[in-house]
């Protein structure tokens, strides 16, 4: 949850220090006392973009930051991006809390950090997705979306850890799944492999090689290379020889 949120220069706003307590935290006021400025700031902190008018008239650096205290979340919520920023800035045991600051000057710049690790703007968006739902009158609401539901459950029956313990427990399970699949698909291959080189073992056996037969295929193999065209040679030398009207053997007719 928010604990503290500080603003400086932002907006209309000098400085200003907001404490948040456990439960429900309610801001009152008349319109224009800056309530929607204090949300615009927590806004910034989730990772919506600075405009160019964020900084206050008159003033060269302004910054907003939050203390979030995380004691209460699951393992899952904290995952990979929790791991590396709760942490003490010393580097030693993690801590609960998370310290997010945006700062931004007259010139546009802005710098970013959680904890004092710099960080950018898809950061901010991973660290707080489903951390914090904002939300107004006619827009999307969490409860609005059924994959939210195993959470929000898993949560009031504070049953996070016994949750993540089934869905590493199932993620296990498909690896292992996939493992099975992957390994009936070699011995698949390893099968008809097997099946095809007995196969090929069997023509050879069947043909019956013998030693230095290779020289007497491969002229009989040029043989037959060029069959069709001793066919045709023979069947020319026949026909000069013979059928023609002027074949060799009618001008030795003739000639008698």
């Amino acid at each position: 949850m928010l604990t503290r949120l500080e603003i400086h220069n932002y907006a209309i706003i000098d400085t200003l220090s907001v404490s948040f307590g456990p439960g429900m935290n309610v801001l009152t006021g008349e319109t224009g006392a800056g309530k929607s400025i204090i949300i615009g700031a927590i806004e910034l902190l989730l990772g919506k973009r600075i405009s160019t008018g964020a900084l206050r008239k008159g003033t060269k650096l302004g910054y907003v930051e939050g203390e979030f205290d995380l004691s209460s979340l699951s393992a899952e919520l904290r995952g990979e991006i929790f791991d590396v920023f709760l942490r003490s800035p010393q580097g030693g045991a993690k801590s609960n809390i998370l310290l997010v600051r945006r700062e931004f000057t007259e010139s546009g710049g802005s710098k970013n950090s959680i904890n004092g690790i710099p960080a950018n703007l898809s950061t901010l968006k991973r660290v707080f997705e489903g951390l914090i739902d904002m939300h107004g009158q006619h827009q999307h609401q969490m409860l609005l979306y059924p994959e939210n539901y195993y959470e929000i459950i898993d949560r009031f029956g504070g049953i996070q850890d016994a949750a993540q313990k089934v869905a590493d427990s199932f993620a296990r399970l498909k690896t292992l799944r996939r493992e099975k699949r992957s390994l009936e698909e070699s011995q698949s291959k390893l099968t008809e492999m097997r099946d095809y080189m007995q196969f090929q073992l069997k023509e050879i056996k069947e043909i019956n090689p013998q030693p230095d037969e290779e020289g007497s295929l491969e002229k009989e193999w040029k043989v037959l290379q060029n069959a069709e065209k001793i066919i045709s040679l023979a069947l020319e030398s026949y026909r000069r020889l013979y059928d023609d009207d002027s074949s060799a053997l009618s001008q030795i007719l003739s000639a008698q």
